[in-house]
């Protein structure tokens, strides 16, 4: 399904409106076969749904706030999107430790543009790796190939939405994060801190 691979790019497209349908047509994709499989990074298969469900998380961090918004309200449609990826979607250890990663190999250091109202404190040293759900290795052991496995465009999804700059991308993440979290009890106990946290936005129309 090479034209697939077409709609991934247009989401890099330097239209705004371009990105933006274009997160749309991948959601349609992910809902009429999201059990297709995939060749993602470094060769790993992937399913459509959870590979179309990174590249919305990843549009998280555009530099349109509608575009984020959009993509912050789509999550919450993914309903076959597999465990491992929604639970890296309130985790940012995996997104730092292939920044490291990268980093090590000589990749871009650039920072995202968008970010933290808030910061949370983060005192352990093991990061999740995806593979299976409560699986913790060691940074040191983290590779290329557990990066394929999950994309970063997941890490820390709802995280980064939900600290967004505009009340309309943190509206949008609250949304999506109760309408998932509806259907799946282990990231309804991980997102409840996120979202009690919420009660204290300075919008009151976020909640």
């Amino acid at each position: 399904m090479y034209f697939i691979e077409i709609y991934f790019q247009l989401c890099e497209n330097s239209s705004k409106t371009v990105r933006t349908e274009a997160l749309y047509i991948l959601k349609i994709f992910a809902d009429h076969c999201p059990e297709t499989e995939i060749i993602g990074r470094n060769g790993a298969k992937l399913r459509l749904v959870d590979d179309a469900f990174a590249a919305v998380c990843h549009a998280i961090n555009d530099v349109e706030v509608t575009v984020r918004a959009t993509a912050a309200r789509l999550l919450g449609d993914f309903k076959q999107v597999s465990d491992s990826f929604l639970d890296q979607t309130l985790d940012k250890k995996l997104l730092n430790a292939m920044r490291m990663s990268k980093t090590r190999d000589g990749a871009s250091k650039k920072p995202l543009a968008y970010g933290l109202r808030r910061r949370r404190s983060q005192g352990t040293s093991e990061w999740s790796t995806g593979k299976k759900l409560g699986e913790d290795v060691p940074v040191e052991r983290f590779d290329e190939e557990q990066a394929s496995i999950i994309s970063s465009g997941a890490c820390g999804a709802f995280v980064t939405a939900l600290e967004d700059e505009f009340m309309i991308v943190r509206q949008a993440g609250v949304y999506s994060l109760g309408q998932l979290a509806a259907d799946r009890p282990f990231l309804a106990a991980a997102a409840l801190d996120h979202l009690a946290d919420m009660f204290n936005d300075e919008i009151e129309q976020v909640l």
